[in-house]
């Protein structure tokens, strides 16, 4: 079987993007394009290509939301694993790494041969983030309880995008994730627009819960296309409102959003030592779903 190694060609992104993305229990193909797209020493970027096609892909980045860390992913086409491919495009991959660079990767946990093989290419699992999923459609109350919970919290939600107010992500960020659980190469600091805008797709929407003492939290989620699912990608609150039952008001308040805007099902992932937010989703109706691996090389 001839296969060709080179880098990533403009021509190359979708099927590069496509490969990528499969690799992940999240819909990141944003922030894969505009990783594909960027130059510079930080970025690399190679495909394996067989009879005209790409078949596999490599994806070395830096992102703005882990400062000093680069992303590494590998993929290859299902029908062409176990040939050696993904061995040969990770050991192109890790001669542009070099032996001290930070390295951390993203894995679906359902693909424990994925894992050896990031395992056997030096990288251990730092985190689990356990997945889950729940039905919404218009009519089955989540409106109603969503107003509910916002009332029994004290606070008033509003709409708006991530887009249009970067600020308040940041904000908020900076106070609610300092006590997540997980080392720092798992959680994501949002220290500049640049950081929020990068890691959240465009569009997103932003859900601000604000009560008497100024902003008590926030929740962004976003359509997956050509899913049927909305995906819950931050449930954040301030220090200064934890335990007054904001965190429900906000997880209500995306389900009843993502009914609306005609979801299907929305999806989340958390941490799986982040035990307050467990029995949250379970007490609105999320069942276990696919969830991912953390793995870092330090």
């Amino acid at each position: 079987m001839k296969i060709i190694y080179r880098g990533l060609r403009p021509a190359d992104t979708d099927a590069a993007v496509d490969l990528l993305a499969q690799t992940g229990a999240v819909d990141n193909r944003h922030r894969l394009r505009t990783a594909l797209a960027s130059t510079g020493e930080s970025t690399t970027a190679l495909t394996a290509e067989h009879d005209g096609r790409v078949v596999g892909a490599a994806l070395l980045a830096a992102e703005a939301t882990y400062a000093g860390t680069r992303t590494a992913t590998v993929a290859v086409a299902e029908a062409l694993r176990g040939n050696g491919i993904g061995t040969a495009l990770a050991r192109r991959l890790s001669a542009r790494m070099g032996p001290d660079a930070g390295i951390r990767a993203e894995l679906c946990d359902d693909q424990p041969r994925g894992r050896h093989f990031a395992e056997r290419h030096g990288l251990r699992v730092s985190a689990h983030s356990i997945g889950w999923i729940r039905p919404v459609e218009p009519g089955t109350g989540t409106s109603t309880a969503a107003r509910d919970a916002a009332h029994a919290a004290g606070v008033r939600i509003r709409s708006t995008t991530v887009d249009a107010e970067p600020d308040v992500v940041i904000a908020v960020a900076a106070d609610a994730l300092r006590t997540l659980p997980g080392s720092a190469g798992y959680r994501p600091v949002f220290d500049t627009a640049e950081a929020v805008l990068s890691r959240f797709a465009p569009g997103s929407h932003l859900l601000v819960a604000e009560g008497e003492l100024g902003t008590a939290g926030l929740g962004i989620l976003r359509p997956v296309p050509r899913t049927g699912q909305w995906y819950t990608d931050a449930t954040m609150v301030v220090s200064r409102y934890r335990r007054r039952g904001v965190a429900r008001a906000l997880k209500w308040a995306q389900l009843a959003a993502a009914a609306q805007g005609g979801a299907e099902s929305v999806t989340a992932h958390n941490h799986e030592h982040n035990t307050a937010i467990i029995a949250l989703n379970e007490s609105v109706g999320m069942q276990p779903h696919t969830g991912y691996w953390t793995f870092t090389r330090e």
